[in-house]
């Protein structure tokens, strides 16, 4: 199955295209308002390199949110555009599951942070063994004090944390001063490729939306609530 990913949540977008998970080829976008010029060139260009036409791709992993108003906006239009022509299921994924997807290899809570709006951070936590990553709030937004809250409760015995992200960034002393390790720069960036791994992981088109309900994912409230089990 051909799959496309489009991420335009944070400051620097990506595109991905793959069929299976080892064989993924990425593409950066562009910084800011640059996104909204350059995403839909920046997919056919990257259509051409793989050999590609618009028509072959059967499958949009779409990042929507939480994040950039505008990017968020600019990246839910082009999947719709390109999902319409074959009525193509749109998997939404959440920006900060992207993020997260970045530490796999980081045993413990991965908690991604992301600036919101005044001091508030858009936050995400998951825990990575060795053969799972899987999710233990659903994202929410809050201060500080609200993410170090949720970590302690969620957090098992001497369990290791790490955070990073544009709101880690910000917050990196108060985030050491209590005890939460930062992760480096390179974490903060969100990546197309692992929308599309993660599109393949879910397998089934059910699970996807409709091409036609796709719409960004905006956390305007502070508020958390536990992840729902899977049954």
């Amino acid at each position: 199955m051909k799959y496309i990913g489009i991420e335009t949540s944070g400051a620097l977008g990506s595109v991905a295209v793959g069929e299976t998970a080892d064989e993924i080829s990425e593409q950066v976008v562009g910084k800011g308002g640059a996104q909204g010029r350059m995403l839909i060139p920046t997919i056919d260009a990257l259509l051409s390199t793989v050999g590609w036409q618009r028509q072959q791709i059967q499958a949009v992993a779409l990042s929507v949110g939480p994040g950039s108003f505008t990017g968020l906006r600019v990246g839910v239009a082009a999947a719709k555009a390109l999902a319409y022509p074959g009525k193509l299921p749109i998997y939404e994924i959440s920006s900060l599951e992207v993020l997260a997807r970045n530490a796999e290899v980081s045993a413990g809570l991965v908690c991604p942070l992301v600036n919101a709006f005044s001091d508030l951070l858009y936050c995400g936590i998951w825990r990575v063994t060795s053969d799972r990553i899987e999710r233990c709030v659903e994202d929410f937004t809050g201060a500080l004090p609200d993410v170090l809250k949720q970590i302690k409760k969620t957090r098992k015995s001497s369990e290791a944390v790490l955070t990073f992200g544009s709101g880690a960034r910000q917050q990196e002393q108060a985030l050491q001063q209590a005890g939460i390790d930062v992760g480096s720069a390179e974490l903060d960036l969100a990546g197309a490729g692992h929308l599309v791994r993660i599109a393949m992981a879910t397998g089934d088109p059910a699970s996807a939306s409709d091409w036609s309900q796709a719409a960004p994912r905006y956390l305007h409230q502070p508020e958390y609530k536990t992840a729902k089990k899977p049954k």
